[in-house]
């Protein structure tokens, strides 16, 4: 007795060195005894059955005895312990089956006395989840806790990492919330069911003989987790890629069919090449581990994902310059035999369908402050997309108005392939609201988006949402940012919740309380929600392509006969 007395004041890292050292049960007994409030609570605040919550408390000692020499930060231990309880009980609540171990089965409460009383306290603690089940999760943990702490506000705050500030809020908007009616029940009940000495007998009784191979059940865990993902972002990378290679086929097919010279036909092949034998080197990681020639865990979770979003950032820096200098080879191209008057190439079948097109040029006569409230200002298609524009004496046609469309476009409402406006859609937009492959403003959409509220595949912002998401506020498949970020990989100063976390908090109740609520991570996982709607796909083409062809209808028509009096 005066051994364990000695080890009830000793730290929990002692405790732990103890227990894989020596295998030490007093001191396992001494942790039990700490934290089993703490569990159970944490436990019935998910499953809502008193019963299940002790059993699942106690898988979760054995598991922590078991797996102790996995955990590699002691003084991350508490949280640990919560992160195995919620895994479990999330677990029985979606499949709804008690699993009892064997240590409750061995030791499973005493139920011999009155049939009637067992009734009544059953039908009590149902009233009782049924009431706190209203609550909101913050609320109602630190609730639980506190009546199975002897209402003691600095202990819930020590067990769940939070000040006692924070504690004291919860507690009161918690309490707020609840019927008066049954408030007595609540307390008197939550207070009579925590857990008692026979909880710690029962996960002593039943730990296994030794530590098991903690450390390699820990390798193993980590590497399995690192295949998983390292899998799937390997599916998702090929995938992705097939549909980029068929859009480039695309782009140099429209290329080498409006091409006004061989020399633009060369340079297009040799660029496209160049571009393809990126992608395959871009693929050789993929491709060598989906026929298992390496392995993530030879790196670690952190590690590969890391490398990863570097090797993919590195890639879209690759097809964005080959494709800038693509742009400037075909301009140069016409410039130098425009200059020297060289022929051109017979035009193909594309190109004639172009030539037989104009671009629309037209001003409302009606004005507001000197300017037009339409302006449609559209250059030939054929110039467009021979590369040849920049050379001739037609320029990239201005739109300026209310509401404008054109090459260039500035307006309150703006479309074009360059525009600026209060709402911007296009290639490059620029707006307070903007739409565009390369989106910039205060809440923008699109590839590439630079924005207060950014939402992209790449998205720059304040509060960043995409594929790959950096700011103040990040959400996406990598999330990156300085304060809080949420996703596949999450890496903030601050706070980060995601499959692979990073930060000061990292995937403990501190940062799942930061985020919960806030609004960026709201949008973010009602983003994701939408996209995991069958039909989300192709409303999203709907929404792209509707537009496109509008505008193609309203910026050019049929050439007019030559001598038809018409521009």
């Amino acid at each position: 007795m005066s051994v364990t007395t000695d080890l009830s004041r000793a730290t929990d890292e002692s405790l732990l060195q103890s227990c894989l050292q020596n295998a030490d049960r007093d001191a396992f007994a001494v942790i039990v005894d700490r934290y089993k409030n703490l569990l159970c609570s944490v436990a019935y605040n998910i499953v809502g059955d008193i019963s299940q919550s002790e059993d699942i408390a106690q898988d979760t000692f054995l598991i922590a005895w078991k797996d102790l020499a996995s955990l590699r930060d002691r003084s991350r231990f508490k949280s640990w312990l919560c992160g195995i309880a919620r895994n479990k009980a999330r677990a029985f609540v979606r499949k709804r089956k008690p699993e009892l171990s064997d240590a409750s089965e061995q030791f499973a409460a005493d139920s011999s006395g009155n049939p009637d009383s067992e009734t009544v306290k059953q039908e009590e603690e149902s009233l009782v989840w049924e009431t706190l089940e209203t609550l909101p999760e913050t609320y109602r943990e630190p609730l639980i806790l506190f009546y199975r702490e002897d209402q003691s506000i600095s202990r819930v705050a020590d067990k769940l990492e939070l000040n006692e500030d924070a504690v004291k809020q919860r507690l009161s908007r918690g309490r707020k919330l609840l019927r008066e009616k049954v408030t007595g029940l609540i307390e008197g009940t939550l207070t009579n069911t925590k857990p008692g000495p026979a909880f710690t007998l029962a996960v002593i009784g039943a730990l296994p003989g030794f530590l098991a191979t903690g450390a390699a059940a820990a390798g193993v865990g980590t590497a399995g987790k690192a295949a998983g993902v390292g899998g799937s972002l390997a599916g998702g990378a090929l995938a992705g890629t097939a549909g980029g290679m068929l859009g480039g086929l695309i782009g140099w097919w429209i290329g080498d069919q409006t091409a006004r010279y061989p020399e633009q036909r060369a340079a297009n092949k040799r660029g496209m090449i160049r571009i393809f034998l990126g992608v395959a080197i871009f693929q050789l990681p993929w491709i060598a581990l989906g026929l298992g020639w390496w392995s993530p865990q030879q790196l670690g979770a952190g590690t590969y994902l890391a490398l990863q979003l570097t090797w993919m950032l590195l890639f879209f820096l690759f097809v964005g310059w080959m494709s800038w200098r693509i742009g400037v080879a075909n301009r140069r191209i016409c410039r130098e035999n425009e200059n020297r008057s060289a022929p051109e190439i017979p035009p193909t079948s594309t190109r004639k369908f172009l030539q037989r097109r104009e671009g629309r040029r037209w001003n409302s006569r009606a004005t507001l402050f000197g300017l037009p409230l339409v302006s449609i200002q559209f250059s030939d298609p054929d110039r467009d997309f021979s590369g040849s524009g920049f050379n001739r004496k037609e320029k990239l046609r201005l739109a300026k108005g209310w509401i404008a469309l054109g090459d260039k476009a500035v307006g309150l409402f703006a479309v074009g392939n360059i525009a600026f406006g209060g709402v911007a859609i296009g290639g490059l937009s620029c707006g307070l609201l903007s739409f565009g492959g390369l989106a910039l403003g205060g809440v923008a959409f699109g590839g590439l988006t630079v924005a207060g509220v950014s939402l992209g595949g790449l998205a720059l912002g304040l509060a960043a949402i995409g594929g790959i998401g950096i700011g103040v506020w990040a959400y996406g498949g990598a999330a990156i940012s300085w304060i809080a970020s949420k996703g596949g990989f999450a890496l903030a100063n601050h706070y980060a919740v995601g499959g692979e976390a990073r930060a000061k908090e990292a995937n403990n109740e501190i940062a799942e309380t930061f985020l919960a609520g806030h609004p960026v991570f709201e949008w973010g996982d009602a983003w994701l929600r939408l996209l995991q709607n069958p039909l989300a796909q192709p409303v999203m083409w709907c929404c792209i392509l509707l537009p496109i062809a509008a505008i193609l209808c309203i910026g050019y028509r049929s050439r007019p006969d030559a001598g038809s009096g018409e521009e």
